[in-house]
């Protein structure tokens, strides 16, 4: 994985650039876990195709370990990909404002990816708990 980060050196400094650099790093392990969470996807689908068609056996767990495995990869990569400035966006409106309005524009943004997150956890909060206790 690139070791690149959209923020620029400035941005790296004080509280604020610790916070960043603690994020930078949970990101970086997000990513490593997706990783690892994908090849057991893949491995788990190679696996079931040997036990269904070669030995003639049912399988039982790993269609829903997969989907379980492929899905949480794709969540947990996120913030790597976000962080690197790989994922597509459609920056025509932020590149032709300048200065506070773009930054007011970033921070709106942000705050309802924030929201977004929260409503996620709050949402799958009730399925861990009725897992755990059910």
């Amino acid at each position: 994985m690139a070791p690149a980060t959209t923020h620029t050196a400035l941005a790296r400094r004080g509280i604020i650039g610790g916070y960043i650099r603690v994020m930078d790093k949970l990101s970086r392990l997000s990513a490593y876990l997706a990783c690892a969470l994908f090849i057991a996807g893949v491995l788990v689908i190679c696996q079931m195709v040997f036990i269904r068609y070669l030995l003639g056996m049912s399988t039982s767990w790993q269609t829903e370990f997969t989907i379980f495995s492929v899905t949480a990869a794709m969540l947990m990569g996120s913030p790597y990909v976000l962080m690197t400035g790989g994922h597509v966006a459609i920056t025509i409106v932020p590149d032709a404002l300048g200065g506070i309005t773009r930054t007011i524009m970033r921070l709106i943004a942000s705050l309802f990816g924030l929201g977004f997150c929260a409503a996620l956890v709050y949402a799958s909060w009730v399925y861990v708990f009725e897992a755990l206790h059910g």
